[in-house]
C-alpha cells in the first residue's frame, strides 16, 4: 500500500512538470520558463464513444469486439509565444472515468470469442499547436493518461487452455495499474466547441512493479523532452510545420513505446505482455 501511494504521488509530480512549463517573454523580452500546470483556467468537458479491440499476446482465446464511453473532466488553456513569429499551444489536464461494454458494441460478435467488462479511471494531460483562427482551428494534438482499470470475465477458454485461463485470472476482479497514450484532430469551432477524432493504445499491467515501471515511464518521457525541444527550434520560424512535426514525432514515439510495451509490459526491463486496447473514438469538447 504504501508502495502504491509513493508511486502515485510520483507520477503525479512526473506528469505534471513534464507538461506544465511554459515559455513566454518577460519585460526585457527574454525567454523565461515557470510552471503553467496549475493555470489552467477554462473549465472543459469531454465525451467520446469508440471501437475497441482487446488482446494479450501469447495468449490463443480471442477477447469480443467491445466499445467504450467515456467522459473527461478538467481545466484547458491555449498559451501564446511571440518571437520572430507568433504561435499557441492548447494544454488540457483532465480526469477521466470510461466503461467497455460487449453490449454496446455494433459490429457483429466474433464466433467463440470472450465477454467481459471493464471500467477505468485515471488523469492525464493533452497538449498540441492549434492550426487556424479564434473562429475555426484544426488542434493536432498528443495525449498520455495514467490509468486504473477493472476487468471483469464474463466467460473463461476451455479448462484445457491453462496458460490463457491464468493470464487472463492475473487481470481479472482487480483494479490494474496502466498507461495510455491518444492521438489525434480536434476541430474546433470558436472557443467553445470541438469535435475530436481519436485513436488511443493503452496497456494495463497484470502487476505493478515499482522500479522497473518507473524506469520506464522516465525513459519515456525523456524521450517527449527532446522531442519538445526540437520541435520548438522548428515553431519558432515555421509554426504550421512545427505543429504538423509535432503531431508525427510524438504520436509515433507514443506508439512505438506503447507497441514494446504489449509484449514487455516493463520494457525495455522486460516483463509479460500486457493487456491491450487498441480503440478508435470519435468525441465531443465543450469548453467554458
Amino acid at each position: 500500500m504504501k508502495i502504491n501511494i509513493i508511486f502515485l504521488l510520483f507520477a503525479a509530480v512526473v506528469f505534471s512538470y513534464s507538461g506544465g512549463f511554459a515559455q513566454v517573454k518577460n519585460e526585457n523580452n527574454e525567454d523565461k520558463w515557470f510552471l503553467d500546470f496549475w493555470r489552467y483556467k477554462n473549465p472543459t468537458l469531454e465525451v467520446s464513444y469508440g471501437i475497441s479491440n482487446a488482446k494479450i499476446d501469447g495468449i490463443v482465446s480471442e477477447l469480443q469486439n467491445s466499445s467504450i464511453g467515456e467522459l473527461k473532466l478538467g481545466y484547458s488553456s491555449i498559451i501564446r509565444y511571440y518571437r520572430k513569429s507568433s504561435w499557441s499551444k492548447y494544454f488540457y489536464s483532465f480526469v477521466k472515468i470510461g466503461a467497455f461494454s460487449n453490449q454496446i458494441d455494433i459490429r457483429d460478435k466474433k464466433v467463440g470469442a470472450m465477454n467481459y467488462e471493464a471500467w477505468r479511471f485515471g488523469f492525464g494531460k493533452k497538449e498540441g499547436y492549434p492550426l487556424g483562427t479564434e473562429k475555426f482551428s484544426v488542434l493536432p494534438y498528443s495525449s498520455n493518461s495514467y490509468n486504473w482499470s477493472k476487468l471483469e470475465m464474463k466467460q473463461f477458454p476451455d479448462a484445457g487452455l491453462i496458460y490463457d485461463n491464468n493470464r487472463l485470472n492475473m487481470f481479472n476482479g482487480g483494479f490494474s495499474f496502466g498507461l495510455k497514450f491518444e492521438g489525434g484532430l480536434s476541430f474546433r469551432f470558436g472557443k467553445m466547441f470541438a469535435v475530436n477524432i481519436e485513436y488511443e493504445k493503452a496497456n494495463i499491467y497484470q502487476r505493478f512493479m515499482v522500479w522497473k515501471n518507473l524506469g520506464s515511464i522516465i525513459i519515456e518521457e525523456a524521450g517527449y523532452g527532446v522531442i519538445d525541444k526540437f520541435v520548438r527550434k522548428i515553431l519558432r520560424e515555421n509554426p504550421a510545420a512545427g505543429s504538423i512535426v509535432y503531431f508525427v514525432l510524438r504520436n509515433a514515439y507514443s506508439y512505438g513505446i506503447y507497441h514494446l510495451r504489449s509484449q514487455q509490459m516493463n520494457w525495455p526491463f522486460g516483463g509479460e505482455s500486457s493487456l491491450n486496447f487498441n480503440t478508435f473514438k470519435t468525441g465531443l469538447s465543450f469548453t467554458f
